[in-house]
């Protein structure tokens, strides 16, 4: 080897290291900015705990960055939290710098974002087309290097994927009623949804990632803490079929605070929440639905017009939401404003049929007190109408009087005469290649419908799935047949698949269920 070419080789080796080297620090530098931007975007924060500011509104009031957080809008992943009827822009970076006119959600078109223009609309609130922002965007008082370290971050969530989703798998939650007051419900939907989900894998799973389906339970007493903990622990991507009955509301508030979706989630009072929870959807009907159907029932098919209206309550479960929304619906039907009787404050049941003169009782309480309330209403000779959900009674319904012989209605949100030849056969497969314990039949029928359909909006999403994706797929589900329960339908306002119930009378010589019923489908809110 020649001097001359061993000196060329030299500055050639010592110019492709100092290549290697710049760029090695050029990637240090955006790793390190990055990290920084995700300080600002997730909390709010700048560099080491550094306050940052934030101006709204046309007042330009100033706010801490802390409480107006980018991830409160935008998301973890950066595509957008619709919230309260503004529904924020997906900022992930490959979506800022597309190469071409982006149509804004208002109709208008801007063009790709650059940095120093990305800057400008977090820092003043102007777009790329010189388009001032909606007025909920806050102008963040950041410093270059701040505003530098964010875009940064903005680019980093383009390999960021939502909790529980890897190339290889896609990691569901199920949250199970305690199993030592649910003992039979525990152990049908762990057995069915294991086998739904097994079976799903074994097929060739979802665009090649497998299921993976964590379970958890807790005691009534510390029910919402647990789950927090467990979406902490396990970060799943979804619930399915998860037992939320008599902590509604503290839940609901935790599966929002980590924008999980939640599909098929247990509960009485299903869709009661005013306005709906954007990430709980119910299959089928609670207690206030059920009410309804029972209600708008016996308006039509009894020809109970103007009647004169009683709900008979138990206060140890929770009512008062769902009796002030059939308070709402006896108006729309028409009914005298109803009277609202606690059970157990009723001291003489005579007393009260002959006072109010009732025309139609809805019981939502326990059946325990069905045997004053059939003894007075025979001795005095008043046999209304009488509406329950299947749920809050039993066998007590059969030793109603003679009397009440066409008028004892009950409603069910499923029936077996919703399952399909094809959903039949589907779950005889299951139970037999997977050994169902026995008993339990409806909570595994909806616990393999709640399967089914999250299985169908995956595919549905594609390769790139995410939680966003899947709750604007289930926002547009029209009447999907899971072979197992009526019909579902979800919209925004809508998060009762099957609304409505099926409608059943009583054979009193017989001691059982009338063989035929009548859905009855509510209005869509």
């Amino acid at each position: 080897m020649s001097r001359t070419y061993s000196r060329m080789l030299a500055q050639l080796l010592s110019l492709t290291l100092f290549s290697i080297s710049t760029l090695g620090q050029e990637e240090e530098s955006i790793t390190a900015g990055a990290t920084r931007g995700e300080q600002i975007y997730n909390h709010g924060v700048g560099n080491g705990g550094v306050a940052v500011e934030a101006l709204v509104g046309e007042g330009n009031a100033s706010m801490p960055a802390a409480v107006l957080r980018c991830v409160n809008c935008h998301g973890p992943d950066g595509r957008g939290k619709p919230e309260g009827g503004i529904y924020p822009p997906n900022i992930r970076w490959s979506e800022l710098s597309k190469p071409y006119a982006i149509t804004t959600s208002s109709g208008r078109e801007r063009p790709s974002y650059t940095e120093s223009l990305a800057i400008r609309a977090i820092t003043m609130g102007i777009d790329s087309s010189g388009t001032h922002l909606n007025a909920a965007m806050p102008r963040y008082q950041l410093t270059r290097q701040q505003a530098d370290d964010l875009v940064a971050y903005l680019k980093a969530l383009d390999n960021i994927s939502d909790p529980g989703v890897t190339g290889q798998s896609i990691k569901l939650g199920v949250f199970l009623p305690p199993e030592e007051t649910f003992e039979g419900m525990n152990r049908a939907l762990r057995e069915t949804l294991t086998a739904a989900f097994a079976r799903v894998n074994d097929e060739g799973a979802i665009y090649g990632r497998k299921i993976i389906c964590e379970f958890s339970t807790a005691p009534e007493s510390m029910r919402a803490e647990a789950l927090r903990r467990f979406i902490e622990r396990e970060k799943p991507f979804a619930l399915v079929e998860s037992f939320i009955a008599g902590d509604e509301s503290e839940i609901a508030s935790i599966v929002q605070e980590n924008g999980i979706p939640t599909i098929g989630a247990i509960s009485l009072f299903s869709g009661i929440e005013v306005p709906a929870n954007r990430y709980v959807f119910f299959l089928l009907s609670g207690v206030q639905g059920q009410s309804e159907a029972l209600m708008k029932f016996a308006a039509i098919q009894q020809r109970a017009a103007a009647a004169r209206f009683i709900i008979v309550y138990d206060d140890e479960i929770g009512m008062q939401m769902a009796i002030d929304r059939i308070s709402e619906w006896a108006k729309k039907l028409g009914w005298v404003e109803p009277r609202k009787v606690n059970v157990s404050e009723v001291r003489d049941w005579s007393l009260l049929l002959q006072e109010q003169k009732v025309d139609v009782l809805l019981w939502l309480a326990g059946g325990e007190d069905f045997g004053r309330f059939f003894t007075a209403a025979a001795q005095d000779g008043v046999y209304p109408i009488l509406l329950a959900p299947s749920a809050l009674v039993g066998p007590e319904i059969y030793d109603a009087p003679k009397q009440f012989s066409g008028k004892v209605f009950l409603a069910f949100p499923i029936v077996l005469s919703d399952q399909t030849r094809e959903g039949e056969n589907e779950f005889l497969e299951l139970a037999r290649t997977s050994r169902f314990s026995q008993g339990n039949l409806a909570e595994r029928l909806t616990a393999l419908s709640a399967a089914d359909l999250l299985i169908y909006v995956l595919q549905k999403a594609g390769k790139e799935v995410t939680r966003e994706k899947i709750i604007q797929i289930l926002e547009q589900l029209y009447r999907f047949d899971s072979g197992h329960t009526p019909p579902l339908t979800f919209t925004r306002n809508r998060r009762v698949g099957a609304n409505g119930a099926h409608i059943i009378g009583i054979d009193l010589e017989r001691k059982q269920p009338l063989p035929s019923s009548v859905w009855v489908e509510l209005e869509s809110p």
